[in-house]
Formats: C-alpha cells, sequence, structure tokens
C-alpha cells in the first residue's frame, strides 16, 4: 500500500484521496465496513477468489479471479480470502459526480461484474498509485486520464465479451490454473499450464484467450511483474534478489521487462 502526501482533485470535483495496487492479504483479514467507508467510492478489482457480502442479492458468495465491484457511500462491505490469501487492486473517489460518471460509462455501483479482461483496469489503477505517491510534474492531469480509463477500460471489458459459462468443464479446469498462476504458484510456461489442463498447448491458448481476454503468456508476465512490484514495495529485498524471486536470472532483462510494464524502473520504484 502507498503513502502519499495530497489527494487528486478532477476538476469535475472528484477527489482520489488513495490507491492500491496489487495488494496482498492473508486469509485472516477481513474487511467489514457495516455502513462503508466514510464519504467515499471504493472500486476494487479481485485477482483471486474471494468470498464476499454482495450487496445486490444481499447474500455472502464465492467470487472468482477478475471479479470487480464500485462501492457507493453507506453500503455494507465485507470480504475475505477464499483460500490461504486474498490479491487485491483498488481506489477510493469522493465526490458527487462520481455515480454520474460511472453512469456515463453504464456502470452499476454496488454489483459484482466481470470484465472480460482486467488487465488494463488494473493498469490503470497502478498509474493512480504511481501518481499519488510521487506527485511528479502532471500528476494531477494523469490521474484524471487514469481515472476515466479505468471506468472506460471497465465498460469495455463488460460489453464486448460476456463472461463464460461457469458450468463449463474446461473454464473451471482453466479457471484453477489460472487461479494457481495468480496466487503465486511456480508456474513458468504455458506448456506446464496446458499439460496440467490435458490440452495441446495451442488448443489452450486459444480457450484461455476466449475464457479470460488474455494470453497465458501475457498473463504469466503480468502476473511474474506484478509480484515483483509487491516485493519491491516491500522494501526488503533487492532487486537482484527480486529478479530472481520470480524466476529470471538476467537483472537487466527483469529491469527491461519491469519498466516497460510498470513505467519506472525497478531500483526507482524500490525507493518510491
Amino acid at each position: 500500500m502507498t503513502e502519499w502526501k495530497e489527494p487528486y482533485d478532477s476538476p469535475e470535483g472528484i477527489s482520489v484521496p488513495k490507491a492500491g495496487f496489487d495488494v496482498q492479504h492473508s486469509a485472516d483479514h477481513t474487511i467489514d465496513r457495516p455502513h462503508g467507508f466514510h464519504k467515499d467510492y471504493i472500486f476494487i478489482c479481485f485477482h483471486t477468489s474471494i468470498t464476499i457480502y454482495d450487496p445486490h442479492t444481499d447474500a455472502i458468495r464465492s467470487l472468482d479471479p477478475g471479479a470487480c465491484i464500485f462501492y457507493s457511500p453507506g453500503v455494507r462491505q465485507w470480504y475475505r480470502a477464499a483460500k490461504e490469501h486474498y490479491r487485491h487492486s483498488w481506489f477510493h473517489a469522493i465526490g458527487h459526480s462520481v455515480p454520474k460518471t460511472a453512469d456515463r460509462y453504464r456502470i452499476s455501483l454496488d454489483r459484482v461484474v466481470y470484465p472480460h479482461s482486467t488487465a488494463d483496469i488494473t493498469r490503470a489503477i497502478h498509474r493512480m498509485a504511481l501518481e499519488l505517491n510521487r506527485q511528479p510534474s502532471f500528476w494531477k492531469e494523469s490521474i484524471q486520464i487514469a481515472f476515466e480509463e479505468c471506468l472506460m477500460k471497465l465498460a469495455r471489458g463488460l460489453s464486448e465479451k460476456p463472461f463464460p459459462r461457469k458450468n463449463s468443464e474446461p473454464y473451471k479446469r482453466l479457471l484453477n490454473i489460472r487461479e494457481e498462476l495468480r496466487s503465486g504458484s511456480e508456474t513458468t510456461s504455458v506448456t506446464e499450464m496446458a499439460r496440467k489442463a490435458c490440452l495441446s498447448r495451442t488448443r489452450f491458448s486459444v480457450l484461455y484467450r476466449e475464457f479470460f481476454g488474455i494470453s497465458p503468456m501475457q498473463d504469466i508476465l503480468d502476473t511474474k511483474i506484478e509480484r515483483a512490484a509487491w516485493l519491491l514495495s516491500q522494501g526488503q529485498l533487492s532487486v537482484k534478489q527480486v529478479c530472481a524471486e520470480i524466476g529470471y536470472d538476467d537483472p537487466a532483462y527483469f529491469s527491461r521487462l519491469f519498466k516497460k510494464r510498470i513505467g519506472v524502473a525497478p531500483s526507482r520504484y524500490r525507493y518510491s
């Protein structure tokens, strides 16, 4: 989780006071806010399975990785890990224009949704967190763009293709494999993932993109870099150690990948 100096206030009167990218919590960590969080609208994208109170259905339910929800103030928030831990990216927004902006993108508040892909959504959230933390030149303009981009990418992800049927056996099999990957397993290759699914590499890749809106190779890379960003943010490991931790032997190659994905070098990110 990052610290910031001051919130961002958009021309529309929307303030973004905080954001978190790929934040991990243990299995015993439970969020329980019976009346929401002050005046904040809170957007969350879950990277792992989660057990949650669904305000729309008024029931406790289990969500698959990739679920998103945009809470409005005063609405109960309760969720915890479905397994050993959970990971999520999120941001807070305050202002009377927040629901108008969500409505403009046809995003329903307080409803669980499954966009076809969350990669672009979490990139936008990550940019918000970085800009809030560092506040370089034109950081307010960057936050404004990232905020709008996050909602636009969510809206696009919801309109492009419906979420696949959960009773499909291939989908369940690939979902389990993807959750292993996103939860920090040692999976390092598409071939290994295809073997676990008992599919050819080609067929596995086709189904994976169809189900999750991203290629398995790109998902592996995104997961590694997100994991590296989280490890670097803790400040306990060097860049070389983080490089080895996520399975790369060449720190220079890792640094190029990290900067391309995150926007800054890992050495700079570690000390932000």
